[in-house]
């Protein structure tokens, strides 16, 4: 069980799955033509989930993620360095049992990922962005190091306004959409490859993603070496494996 409490800006690098209208009045900071950005999250968790007289599986600890971010964009390429801050507060000891139980929680995950250690910086996302290769406007090729995340390529497509006010059919397309938006979130989007967002650390990806847009489909190409992270605080290094290589083409649902 966890409770969570965070401040949370958009990442430019990356695109929604929904499209509704910020609430936020928060206004990034613009030197010249470079935007300076972040986010802090808080997070508390408390397990009790295990009973073993081997081990403590009962504790509760923190943790904090500060991401600062330089960002500029143009209508022929863009970039952005972000370097990430997380701090572990207050990790149990004793949170790792015998086998075959093992780590009890993601405290025993984290102590047994770190250590003593508590806190680190990262090199999370430095990376260019080219846009309209060879005349090609739908196209883009992103190269350094981004997150990335597979099943989120596109949004389904949502009708508001006055249409979906005065139609039936599209008042039930428009639920049908945000209810498919919300099941590609929370189910689809992460399933094979993605940034590991849900821990106090996540991971990168240094290489190459190609992109390309239209109204009838997404192409996505992407080949990378995925870095350390996760549950390491240790996180700027790449892991010991092959290139990993990710294709995908997704035929958009056109317009009536």
């Amino acid at each position: 069980m966890s409770a969570n409490a965070q401040t949370q800006q958009p990442d430019p690098s990356s695109r929604s799955l929904t499209q509704s209208k910020s609430t936020s009045s928060y206004q990034p900071i613009r030197l010249g033509g470079v935007t300076l950005s972040g986010n802090l999250r808080v997070r508390i968790e408390s397990w009790d989930w295990f009973d073993t007289p081997a081990a403590d599986g009962n504790y509760t600890f923190g943790a904090a993620q500060l991401r600062l971010s330089l960002s500029k964009q143009n209508d022929e390429f863009d970039w952005q360095v972000e370097g990430e801050f997380p701090w572990l507060i207050g990790l149990p000891r004793h949170a790792i049992a015998p086998a075959p139980q093992g780590q009890l929680g993601f405290g025993g995950s984290y102590l047994a990922a770190n250590g003593a250690q508590d806190a680190s910086a990262t090199l999370k996302q430095a990376f260019v962005r080219f846009k309209g290769l060879g005349g090609d406007k739908a196209g883009s090729l992103r190269v350094g190091r981004f997150e990335f995340v597979d099943g989120a390529e596109i949004a389904p497509k949502l009708i508001t306004g006055d249409t979906a006010a005065r139609d039936t059919a599209a008042r039930d397309t428009a639920a049908m959409n945000d209810t498919l938006a919300t099941l590609k979130r929370d189910s689809i989007a992460h399933r094979l490859i993605g940034p590991f967002g849900f821990t106090h650390i996540g991971r990168s990806f240094d290489g190459v993603q190609y992109v390309r847009n239209t109204k009838d489909f997404n192409l996505t190409v992407m080949g990378a070496r995925v870095t350390e992270g996760a549950f390491q605080l240790n996180a700027n290094k790449e892991m010991n494996v092959d290139v990993y290589l990710f294709m995908r083409a997704v035929e958009l649902e056109r317009s009536n």
